[in-house]
C-alpha cells in the first residue's frame, strides 16, 4: 500500500549569508518519537528531480534530541537511500536531511523576504508597546484625577465624612488602618467602650494584654451611623458571646468575614458622595483581571504554537509579548482609580486637615487647640492618617484626664502614653479582625 500526501513548508532555505552558504534542504522526521510500539525495520528514500544532485546528507536516530547515526546512507545520482542498522524502541525516532544547491525551486524566497519573515516571527514583541500606548491613553482620558489645586491647612475634617472614608479617599484603599480608626471613632461617639486588661498565664509566669469591647448602646440607639459603622457594630454584637461585650482576641477567625462588606460600604459611600464615578477597588480588579488574562493568553497561544508548529511567529515571542503586558496592566491598575472634581477637592481638604494634625505642635497652629476634648474628637482621623503620635504630642500638657470610653493602663496618664496604648490596641484589633482560618497544602540539532 502506498499513501501519498502533500506537506507545506517541508523545505528549509539557507541564504548566502548563512554559515553553510546558499542551499535548500529537506529535513524530515521519518517516524516521529511518539510511537509506543517498537519498529523492526526502517528504510527511507529521497528522490530529487533528475537534474538535481544531493550535496548534503544527514541522519539521526534514537530518542528526542539524540545525535546517534545508526544508519547507512547511499547516494545514486538524484536518489538518496537511508537504511537503518537496527530497529527502534518505543519513543525512538528517525530524522533525515538531504540538501542540494540553491536555485532549483522557483518559489524560493529572496534573502530580503526571508529576513522579513524572520523579523515577523518576533513581531509579538511589539504587543506590549501597543498595549502601553492604549493603556496610557485610557489613563489620560479616564484614570487621571482633576488637576490638583493648592493644599491649604484645614482645621476641621470634611463635613459629614468619617475617618475611614477620608483615609480611603487619600490613597484609594480602605485598609485596616481606616477600619480600626472606625473602632475608636465609635467609642469616642459613645457607641462603644474599650477596657484594657492584663491576663496571666502559666501560673502567673507570663502575662499578655487583651482588650474588651463593650457595646454600650442597644441596637435601637444606633442612630446617625453610616452603613459601614452600622455593619461594624452589628458584627461585634453578633460575635459577642452575650451580645454586649467581646474581647479583641475573640474576633480572630470570625470578624474577617465581615471585612468585605465593611469595605464595600466605605467605597459605596464615597461613590454616593460623588467623590468617585466608580469604586476604586472595582477599577483595580478590572485591570488585575486584564493582567491575569494576558498571562493566560501568553501560556495558551505559546502552547498552541508549539503543538501545531506555527512557523509564522515564534512561541517565545508570543509568550514574552503577552506576558510583558501583565505588569503594564497591574501598574496602571494602581493608577486608574480616578476621583471626580468633588473628590479631588475633598482630598485636598483632607490633606490640609492631615497637615494640621501632623504639625499642630508648631507655634502657629497651637493656638487652634481650643480644648482637651478636641484631642478625642480628632484622634480617629489622626489614626486613619497615620499621625496619631504627632497629634497626641501637642496635648501632652493639656490632656491629663483619661477618657470615659477607655479604661485600663498603668502609670501617670498623659496624651502621648495614651496614644501609644491606643496604637497597641489598634494593632491588636487589626491582627484579630483580619485573621482567617489557616490552610495547609502539599506539592511537591538532533532527532526532532
Amino acid at each position: 500500500m502506498v499513501i501519498r500526501y502533500h506537506v507545506a513548508n517541508a523545505i528549509r532555505f539557507y541564504n548566502v549569508s548563512s554559515k553553510e552558504g546558499a542551499f535548500d534542504e529537506l529535513y524530515w522526521n521519518v517516524t516521529g518519537n511518539s510511537w509506543t510500539m517498537p519498529i523492526d525495520n526502517v528504510h527511507a528514500r529521497v528522490v530529487l528531480p533528475g537534474d538535481v544532485t544531493p550535496t548534503r546528507t544527514a541522519v539521526y536516530t534514537g530518542v528526542y534530541g539524540s545525535i546517534a547515526t545508526d544508519a547507512k546512507i547511499e547516494k545514486h545520482g538524484n536518489v538518496v537511500d537511508f537504511t537503518f542498522l537496527r530497529g527502534l524502541y518505543p519513543y525512538e525516532g528517525t530524522t533525515i536531511g538531504v540538501g542540494w544547491p540553491a536555485g532549483h525551486i522557483s518559489s524560493r524566497p529572496s534573502e530580503g523576504s526571508e529576513r522579513l519573515a524572520e523579523a515577523a516571527q518576533w513581531s509579538p514583541l511589539l504587543i506590549p508597546f501597543v498595549v502601553f500606548i492604549l493603556v496610557f491613553r485610557t489613563w489620560q482620558k479616564h484614570g487621571r484625577d482633576p488637576k490638583e489645586g493648592s493644599i491649604d491647612v484645614r482645621y476641621e475634617p470634611v463635613k459629614g465624612a468619617s475617618p475611614a472614608e477620608l483615609g480611603t479617599l487619600i490613597d484609594n484603599t480602605a485598609d485596616m488602618q481606616d477600619i480600626t480608626a472606625t473602632l475608636v471613632d465609635l467609642a469616642v461617639r459613645g457607641f462603644l467602650k474599650i477596657e484594657e486588661i492584663t491576663e496571666s498565664h502559666l501560673l502567673g509566669l507570663s502575662k499578655s494584654t487583651d482588650y474588651i469591647i463593650y457595646i454600650v448602646r442597644e441596637r435601637s440607639g444606633w442612630t446617625g451611623l453610616k452603613r459601614h459603622e452600622e455593619r461594624y457594630l452589628s458584627t461585634l454584637t453578633t460575635i459577642a458571646p452575650d451580645g454586649h461585650k467581646v474581647k479583641i482576641s475573640e474576633l480572630r477567625e470570625k470578624f474577617y468575614t465581615s471585612l468585605p462588606t465593611i469595605r464595600n460600604a466605605i467605597y459605596d459611600s464615597l461613590v454616593s458622595s460623588a467623590y468617585y464615578l466608580e469604586r476604586p477597588d472595582k477599577v483595580r480588579q478590572k485591570w488585575v483581571g486584564l493582567g491575569v488574562l494576558s498571562t493566560v493568553i501568553a501560556i495558551g497561544l505559546s502552547l498552541l504554537a508549539l503543538k501545531f508548529m506555527w512557523t509564522a511567529v515564534s512561541p517565545v515571542a508570543i509568550a514574552l509579548g503577552f506576558a510583558l503586558c501583565t505588569p503594564i496592566f497591574l501598574i496602571f491598575g494602581l493608577l486608574m482609580p480616578a476621583r471626580t472634581i468633588a473628590g479631588a477637592r475633598a482630598r485636598e481638604a483632607t490633606l490640609g486637615f492631615k497637615e494640621f494634625l501632623s504639625r499642630v505642635e508648631e507655634e502657629r497652629y497651637k493656638k487652634m487647640i481650643t480644648s482637651p476634648e478636641m484631642f478625642e474628637r480628632f484622634l480617629p482621623y489622626a489614626m486613619a492618617f497615620g499621625v496619631a503620635d504627632k497629634w497626641a504630642k501637642a496635648f501632652e500638657n493639656m490632656y491629663r484626664e483619661p477618657p470615659t470610653w477607655y479604661v485600663g493602663g498603668t502609670g501617670q496618664f498623659n496624651a502621648v502614653s495614651f496614644s501609644h496604648r491606643i496604637g497597641s490596641m489598634s494593632s491588636a484589633a487589626a491582627s484579630s479582625m483580619s485573621s482567617s482560618p489557616s490552610s495547609s497544602g502539599s506539592g511537591g540539532g538532533g532527532s526532532s
